[in-house]
This record gives C-alpha cells, sequence and structure tokens, in this order.
C-alpha cells in the first residue's frame, strides 16, 4: 500500500469533498474501522450519521427497511438532515436483524432489564416468536429469584 498515490482523482476522501456543498457519512460506531474512518471527515459541509447496531452491511440494511432511496432522494433535494434522517431511521424499530443485533450487544453488556424491556416492546408491536421466547425466558427467571 505504500505505492498507493493519494494525489490523484482517487485520492484521500476528506480532502476530495471541499468542492462539494454538502456530504453525508453514514457508519456504525461499534464498528471499529467504520467509526474511524467516520472521524476523518471532519468538515463543515459534511453530516455525520452515527447508526449504532446496524453493522457493516449498511447499505444492505437500508434497502431492507426501504429507506435507501427516500435517503437520497432527500440528501439530492438539499433536505437531508439530522431531524429527517432520524424519522427515516426509526424504521429500524421493526427491522429484525437490527434488533437481533441490539438484543445480542445487550445480552453482552449483561443488561437483562433493558433486554426484557426491548422483547416487550418488540413483541407488542410484531409477531416476534424469538422475542417473545427471550421475554418469557427472561420473566420466569426473575419470578424464580424473586420467589
Amino acid at each position: 500500500m505504500r505505492k498507493t498515490s493519494f494525489t490523484n482523482r482517487f485520492g484521500y476522501a476528506p480532502d476530495m469533498l471541499d468542492a462539494c456543498a454538502q456530504a453525508y457519512v453514514l457508519y456504525d460506531p461499534a464498528e471499529t474501522m467504520d467509526a474511524m474512518h467516520a472521524v476523518l471527515f471532519e468538515r463543515s459541509n459534511v453530516t455525520r450519521f452515527p447508526m449504532r447496531f446496524i453493522g457493516d452491511a449498511i447499505q444492505s440494511d437500508l434497502l431492507a427497511m426501504g429507506i435507501l432511496v427516500p435517503m437520497l432522494t432527500q440528501a439530492k433535494n438539499g433536505r437531508l438532515d439530522k431531524t429527517s434522517f432520524a424519522a427515516l431511521y426509526r424504521t429500524r424499530r421493526t427491522h429484525r436483524p437490527y434488533l437481533c443485533r441490539l438484543m445480542a450487544a445487550l445480552d453482552k453488556q449483561g443488561r437483562e432489564k433493558l433486554a426484557r424491556i426491548v422483547a416487550q416492546n418488540v413483541t407488542s408491536r410484531m409477531k416476534a416468536p424469538r422475542f417473545r421466547r427471550l421475554d418469557e425466558i427472561q420473566t420466569k427467571t426473575r419470578s424464580s429469584i424473586e420467589g
């Protein structure tokens, strides 16, 4: 990689944004390489959108959630901002891969009470047998500990 040129049109990406009116960086801060890369884009014309628990296949998840095209349309029309992004990104609340990654992270962190709350919320809004089982297991465990 020492022979890689950063002076041509495929050079250092943050410097290539100087001519842009507005640029957007979507990344998962829990993905180390994504987070390190996103930090490099510190410019006045760059808006960064952290997407915790989305993983490393952001484009695929945005397509699956059906928000990639609306997001690009808003960006093209100069209307994509933190508020409009947040409204679009709320779709993750029904996106099973996101919910599974969230539950896995809560489990890894040992946050059982919060995991139970998430499982209850998911089962109240969606048909999600896996989350219902988690909720039931956690409720039974809690009852046996308290009883």
